[in-house]
């Protein structure tokens, strides 16, 4: 669900029952309290999405294997996938029609699963999908 921008109104009704038109104050906090309902539903929402991607990785071992540099792992319907190199598991994040899209990596070096965003040398602005990391 998407919290969208609430519609502040131009005029109140004061204690005394009168309509009066918003002061330029009352504006600017209204304004300022959306701005802060939006960012902390923003924030709500990545935090379980992180929390969604290390629950959904930490079922899935990391491959039985070293692994040599320059060969990438990845996590597909709850199962490692790999090894692929580099610029495959590039094309891979950057096909927006695999289903569900790539989101967890691995490689020779890192102690866990790992979210692709985490990884820059593997997306870059164009290719991004993942949310501003």
């Amino acid at each position: 669900m998407e919290l969208k921008n609430i519609v502040i109104p131009e005029t109140v009704i004061d204690e005394n029952g009168v309509e009066r038109p918003l002061t330029p104050e009352e504006i600017a906090a209204a304004q300022a309290m959306q701005e802060e309902m939006i960012k902390a539903r923003a924030a709500a929402r990545a935090a379980a999405r992180e929390q969604r991607l290390k629950a959904a990785a930490s079922g899935v071992p990391l491959p039985a294997t070293t692994g040599r540099p320059g060969e990438w792992y990845f996590i597909m319907n709850n199962e490692a996938v790999g090894p692929v190199l580099a610029e495959e598991l590039q094309d891979k994040i950057a096909d927006h029609t695999i289903s569900p899209p790539i989101k967890m990596i691995w490689t020779a070096g890192m102690q866990r699963w790992t979210p692709v965003y985490d990884c820059p040398d593997l997306w870059n602005k164009e290719n991004q999908v993942y949310g501003n990391h």
